[in-house]
């Protein structure tokens, strides 16, 4: 909520556009809204950029954890809760849903459109660099980047 809060404290605008990478299950996608509604009266965007296709290796990751993600992801089910939730946002704060790989989605959407990029898909370094490459030409002058959850190690 604080780049929400930040961007309308500027007072540049009336309307804010946030591109979500990795919307998951719509928790962070809620947020999203509920600080649009709050500091910009609801006017504003969403942008949800998600594969909801399983991605774990499971091999490597063999865990019960694991498998029932994958599992989630296989049914539909994960893709099927987002849509649920995001019924809970103000109407006049537009979503707009891509399903796919964020490597393939980012270098579609039209550049310097974004307040904030938030990254929080896949987490592998590789990928969160990629993404943050991929996202910079997105984000308009004085914009905001921020993010979620990266797989390194502190010795890494």
């Amino acid at each position: 909520m604080g780049t929400i809060w930040y961007l309308s404290q500027k007072g540049e605008q009336n309307h804010v556009q946030v591109l979500e990478i990795g919307s998951w299950c719509g928790a962070s996608t809620l947020t999203w809204g509920e600080s649009i509604e709050k500091y910009f009266n609801s006017n504003g965007s969403i942008t949800c950029v998600d594969a909801w296709e399983p991605y774990v290796d499971l091999a490597a990751n063999p865990t019960e954890d694991t498998q029932m993600m994958d599992d989630a992801l296989r049914k539909n089910e994960v893709f099927d809760v987002f849509k649920h939730n995001i019924q809970f946002l103000p109407n006049s704060i537009e979503i707009k849903i891509h399903k796919g790989w964020s490597q393939d989605i980012l270098p579609r959407l039209k550049k310097e459109t974004y307040d904030v990029v938030y990254i929080d898909g896949d987490h592998k370094y590789d990928t969160v660099v990629s993404d943050i490459k991929n996202a910079v030409p997105l984000l308009r002058n004085g914009g905001v980047m921020c993010g979620d959850d990266l797989e390194l190690q502190l010795h890494e």
